[in-house]
């Protein structure tokens, strides 16, 4: 889905980067993605690494940038990253000069106990109805 994700943009003209993390399970060896352009790709050995460079690289300081964090489905790894995010936003802490959207897509429902569980972050106070709305939810493209 990534690869359809930046194929996409690149045909758009827009710039595209991997930031990939190396299998921690005996593949240590990632191959380098072969559609993005020299140079713009690079592999991390360990999560918080990667993190850091995807919330660092989706941040717009200038009102012309463009950029948008997606979350498509995923695992363990995913649901870190937004989470990291969620709390950046609502702590208010991401550091961005102008609003970048987030985006969850919930293809065939893949999401649907997530939605559940930050419903109940917010029937129990813990998450504002704001700070939901900030997450843009869509089933399909």
């Amino acid at each position: 889905m990534m690869r359809a994700a930046s194929e996409g943009a690149m045909a758009a003209g827009m710039p595209v980067g991997g930031v990939r993390i190396s299998r921690e399970a005996g593949q240590d060896n990632v191959l380098v993605a072969d559609y993005l352009q020299p140079g713009c790709s690079v592999v991390c050995r360990h999560l918080p690494s990667r993190k850091a460079a995807l919330i660092d690289a989706g941040v717009r300081q200038q009102e012309q940038q463009r950029t948008a964090f997606i979350f498509l489905p995923g695992g363990l790894g995913t649901m870190d990253e937004l989470f990291a995010l969620m709390t950046l936003i609502q702590l208010q802490k991401l550091n961005t000069r102008f609003p970048v959207p987030l985006l969850i897509v919930n293809y065939h429902g893949f999401y649907d106990g997530l939605m559940g569980l930050l419903k109940a972050y917010d029937d129990s106070g813990v998450l504002r109805k704001a700070e939901l709305e900030a997450c843009v939810v869509a089933a399909t493209n």
